[in-house]
């Protein structure tokens, strides 16, 4: 079963492949962090029955980018850009892997403000149902009745 940890811990990998030095917060931001950095939180968590056993997840996260910043507090928009580019290439294939499994995901950008930009990843993927049967509540014997009707 794939936890919402498990795939916050594989969106931060990517980043840190892609920028390994730069700071990636998953929590919450301190007062005063790291520049340049990336925070990633998830926004909605959906869950739908696909059959009797399984879930169709969907999951939506966000990733917002931290550019240094001058005296201004304004940050180099062909920087934001570049690492924008960057991040949205690095998604487009479509493929996020998380423990043994490959998920499918899909990345756009969703914005950016003087200092900062946004990047949207959907992730979807089916998983287990977490059942709370015990085994005590199955059936255990069924008995049937057969009559044959005679023309």
């Amino acid at each position: 079963m794939i936890k919402i940890s498990d795939i916050l811990d594989a969106i931060n990998m990517e980043c840190v492949i892609l920028f390994p030095k730069r700071t990636v917060y998953i929590d919450r931001l301190p007062k005063k962090f790291d520049r340049p950095s990336f925070f990633i939180e998830l926004l909605n968590n959906y869950e739908e029955d696909a059959n009797n056993s399984t879930v169709k997840v969907n999951q939506y996260y966000m990733i917002t980018a931290y550019e240094t910043v001058n005296e201004y507090f304004d940050s180099k928009t062909l920087d934001l850009i570049e690492t924008q580019e960057k991040l949205l290439h690095h998604f487009r294939n479509g493929k996020l892997k998380v423990k043994d499994r490959y998920l499918n995901i899909k990345a756009s950008s969703s914005g950016k403000d003087e200092d900062v930009f946004y990047i949207n990843i959907e992730v979807e993927f089916y998983d287990e149902r977490n059942s709370n049967i015990s085994n005590d509540e199955l059936i255990s014997h069924v008995q049937t009745d057969i009559k044959y009707k005679e023309n």
